[in-house]
């Protein structure tokens, strides 16, 4: 089997570096989400937790191998099998990026721990079961895909930094978005309408990026998580009654930084 899946070798170890970078930027960002609206050793359990999602995503591939693997020795080379499992699986990854951030950012603050770390979980399952798949049918080119694993989570840890100082959250957090659509977009595929769902998705997603500023900042300012829980600066402000009122806020790869402006001052 090795032989036949050989020429999609190179389009793999793409996919693995791309995957790698998306995951680790992820991780990044998920912190300096969490550090905005929880206390720092909360932050470091959330995210600890998080990374067991790489685990559980791999035991639930280990128990699916056997079926996996005579699903691709019926044609190694079909779209529809390998290909195509990775394909929804990057997908699905992309999907999960965007519901935690968007969940994160439009809820309310809920002091319940779990919740945060169930949110963080689902996107680092999927890619432990993505990972661990290719790891089984590409078992003989291992060292090559923990490479490319490598390089992306390098390039990842450098990049992140980049994007957070220069684009703000709320571009970063759609570029992130948009790099598990780029793989699915690179894997072959035969159905028409899939192609065209392939490549209108990235082009939707990379639209976003090009909002104007004003927009941009408004949706990074009303993060309600952060406005709405009274352990942080704003939500003590206005829980004792000070009318605050954010004037100015500003991401980056540090920490979100707020100029509040206050209101009447009771006596």
């Amino acid at each position: 089997m090795q032989s036949k899946t050989q020429p999609v070798g190179k389009i793999i170890l793409l996919c693995v570096f791309l995957i790698s970078l998306s995951l680790f930027s992820y991780q990044v960002t998920l912190t300096r989400l969490y550090s905005a609206i929880l206390f720092y050793h909360y932050v470091f359990l959330t995210t600890s937790f998080a990374i067991l999602g790489v685990g559980i995503g791999s035991v639930i591939a280990y128990r699916n191998r056997v079926k996996l693997m005579r699903a691709i020795e019926v044609d190694p080379l079909r779209p529809n099998s390998l290909m195509m499992l990775v394909k929804k699986l990057t997908f699905a990854l992309s999907c999960g990026f965007i519901c935690v951030f968007f969940l994160i950012y439009i809820q309310p603050y809920i002091d319940q721990l779990f919740v945060f770390i169930t949110l963080g979980l689902i996107p680092f399952v999927i890619s432990g079961y993505l990972f661990s798949t290719l790891y089984c049918v590409w078992s003989k080119v291992s060292g090559k895909l923990y490479f490319a694993d490598l390089v992306g989570a390098g390039a990842g840890s450098i990049l992140i930094i980049l994007l957070l100082d220069h684009l703000g959250m709320f571009r970063t957090i759609i570029l992130i978005c948009l790099l598990p659509l780029i793989v699915a977009a690179v894997l072959p595929c035969n159905s028409k309408k899939v192609r065209a769902f392939q490549y209108i998705a990235p082009i939707i997603l990379a639209a976003v990026i090009f909002l104007p500023s004003h927009t941009v900042s408004k949706i990074e300012t009303n993060f309600h998580a952060l406005l709405s829980n009274n352990g942080k600066t704003y939500g003590d402000m206005q829980k004792s009654g000070l009318d605050p009122d954010i004037v100015f806020s500003r991401w980056d790869s540090f920490a979100r930084t707020d100029l509040i402006k206050l209101g009447t001052i009771p006596q």
